[in-house]
């Protein structure tokens, strides 16, 4: 049967079902809801958040919340909120995590000293400036480390994350372009979504997406053609989307 609703009714109404929902998940078990970059959140999930935040206390739930600092929550002086500041990594903690993404061989101490200055202590700075060093042609490694082939000074290393993340994509090739055409279609799309939109042959559709999992650029999760992937950071999203011309972008968005 077809309900009889106004525009504003069923908004409400799917408002309600969905608080409904979430409540009655919370009511048999411990529930752990997450959402991510409210920086970005639109005026219905707001209103969500607003009846859902009141219910807190009554239910099985913890709420997790991320945002840019920019963003300045709207509940207030409330027992049961709390709020955490993530500071920026230390240069120890910085260089702890390049030691990782090396897997354990040491970087000559100019590059070290330079991604440890430049990345500022911004998490996906380091990992992807780090990436991109390993990635070009500047290092060599030799019994276990890695030793500059000519002189820093004459190499050019991205100084901001934007560029370190076009560096990475324009050394996928083909696949740079298979990462436009997702980021089109958003921070997460189907294989099926992308085939028919863009058109590539199987084979090549594969290769590209499989580079950029290998890459980690994309997770993936399933098997073609039944798979779905999700861009690693929405930033990486927004730097291949970017990239691209307007002409370019109005062209994918009518396909």
């Amino acid at each position: 049967e077809t309900l009889s609703l106004t525009p504003e009714q069923q908004r409400q109404r799917t408002l309600t079902t969905l608080l409904a929902m979430v409540t009655s998940w919370a009511e048999q078990r411990s529930v752990l809801l997450v959402i991510e970059d409210l920086h970005w959140v639109d005026p219905s999930t707001r209103e969500f958040l607003d009846l859902l935040i009141d219910q807190v206390p009554t239910l099985q739930l913890c709420v997790v919340l991320t945002c840019r600092p920019s963003f300045q929550p709207p509940w207030r002086l409330r027992t049961y909120l709390t709020s955490l500041q993530l500071a920026r990594l230390s240069h120890a903690h910085v260089e702890a995590m390049v030691q990782r993404i090396t897997g354990g061989r040491p970087l000559p101490s100019e590059v070290m000293h330079h991604i440890v200055t430049r990345t500022d202590g911004v998490p996906l700075f380091v990992e992807e400036l780090t990436r991109t060093v390993l990635e070009s042609n500047i290092l060599r490694e030799t019994e276990g480390h890695y030793e500059l082939r000519a002189p820093l000074t004459a190499l050019s290393i991205p100084t901001t994350l934007h560029a370190s993340l076009l560096a990475r994509l324009d050394r996928l090739g083909t696949a740079k372009g298979m990462a436009q055409w997702g980021a089109t279609l958003g921070r997460q799309f189907s294989y099926a979504l992308l085939q028919a939109s863009s058109q590539r042959a199987e084979e090549a559709l594969q290769r590209d997406l499989k580079a950029l999992v290998d890459a980690e650029l994309l997770y993936q999760r399933g098997v073609p053609p039944h798979a779905t992937y999700q861009f690693k950071h929405a930033l990486i999203q927004e730097a291949a989307y970017a990239a691209l011309l307007r002409s370019t972008r109005r062209y994918y968005h009518q396909r």
